[in-house]
């Protein structure tokens, strides 16, 4: 988590294309973007606004509780 972290705290991504250049099973589903990590055991979820270049941190979810989520009420408009 914390390689994340550094990667993107320096990234400029503007769009789910750029971060797909370093992270290729990244998806976007409303606003939450999801990222599979930890040898893709786990999945991190994210509220995305490209707009400003903000991420909030909103769980990282092993892949039955992820199938569980609402991601549109994590990452509301």
């Amino acid at each position: 988590m914390a390689g994340f972290y550094r990667v993107a705290r320096t990234a400029e991504w503007r769009s789910l294309q750029d971060v797909r250049q370093q992270y290729p099973t990244a998806d976007l589903v409303g606003r939450a973007l999801v990222i599979n990590v930890l040898g893709n055991r786990f999945r991190l979820v994210l509220c995305a606004n490209f707009w400003y270049k903000a991420l909030f941190f909103k769980g990282l979810y092993t892949h039955s509780s992820y199938d569980r989520l609402s991601l549109e009420a994590l990452c509301q408009r």
